[in-house]
This record gives structure tokens, sequence and C-alpha cells, in this order.
């Protein structure tokens, strides 16, 4: 693979991987249960357990993989 090919997948892996930050960002930010700390939901683990599995579905991530971003 040539320089210029090379250089042009760099590039497209950090387009996959701040548009995959970005829809994270989304998804956390639409649900309150996972940082809202005055919120009663906060303290639902199986709400916040959940809701990181609909993200990590609709991000098509493992859990694991979302919760550390």
């Amino acid at each position: 693979m040539d320089r210029k090919n090379r250089k042009r997948r760099s590039q497209e892996a950090r387009n996959i991987k701040i548009e995959f930050e970005t829809m994270l960002i989304m998804e956390v930010e639409s649900r309150q249960c996972l940082y809202a700390k005055d919120k009663e939901d906060y303290k639902n683990k199986t709400k916040r357990e959940d809701a990181w599995k609909d993200i990590s579905s609709i991000l098509n991530r493992s859990v694991s993989e979302c919760q550390s971003k």
C-alpha cells in the first residue's frame, strides 16, 4: 500500500471514530439516568444497565466499549 492510500485509510478511521463518539455522546445525553445524580432513575441500576444495552445495540458496539468511552 502506498503512502497516499495509508493516509486516506488513516483519515477514514479517524472519521469513523469521531462519528461513533459523537453518536455515543448524543445517546448518553438522551438518557439522564446515566449521568444526572439528582434524578431518581440514576439510582436505578436496572434502568442504567438497560440504557447501556440500548446504546450498545444502536451503535453496534459492546456495552463495555460504550461505557469505557
